[in-house]
């Protein structure tokens, strides 16, 4: 119960360096490769649409009869780091995802789960490490994929910039989780 009638408000960050404010992410790739920083944005995809190929995430194929294809979508985040030398820097990263909410149970999904990192599990890792006297080294990791091929047939469009000259009514058909 609250002790007054006055509705709570977030505090106002009036009082924010500039350097600190999160910069507003493009909504859309034309947005993100035409605005004022398009330098950096294209870096970021191009960053992930490399992993996506290292990691043989998909493959240029016709779509066959009766098989829907699915919309993709880039979606953009800027976020503020600190950086070895303390100083405040923004990242820009960019990831590639399909909307799969135009998915059909059964026929381009059965179930899926992704691994997570949770308290527990960390607690445990550390409190093991104390224990034995074991080094623990920091790791960042840039991209996370799922290993597991898709039982799955599903295809996506090709995706805004990455559009095959040769062939452009293709479509890639998914061989792990994006």
């Amino acid at each position: 119960m609250c002790r007054s009638g006055r509705a709570r408000r977030p505090p106002l960050e009036y009082w924010r360096p500039e350097s600190l404010v999160a910069h507003e992410a493009p909504l859309t790739y034309v947005q993100a490769v035409q605005g004022q920083e398009s330098a950096k944005w294209q870096i970021a995809i191009d960053e992930e649409m490399e992993a996506i190929r290292k990691n043989k995430t998909w493959r240029l194929t016709d779509l066959p009869a009766s098989r829907r294809v699915l919309q993709g979508k880039w979606v953009y985040k800027v976020t503020n780091e600190v950086d070895k030398n303390g100083n405040n820097t923004t990242r820009h990263k960019a990831r590639l995802c399909f909307m799969g909410n135009r998915q059909i149970k059964g026929l381009d999904f059965n179930k899926t789960f992704a691994p997570v990192a949770n308290f527990t599990t960390m607690r445990c890792i550390l409190v093991m490490t104390a224990a034995n006297g074991w080094e623990l080294h920091p790791m960042d990791v840039e991209t996370a994929f799922l290993n597991e091929d898709l039982d799955e047939e599903v295809y996506m469009e090709q995706p805004d910039g990455f559009v095959d000259p040769k062939y452009p009514e293709q479509v890639r058909r998914l061989l792990q989780a994006l």
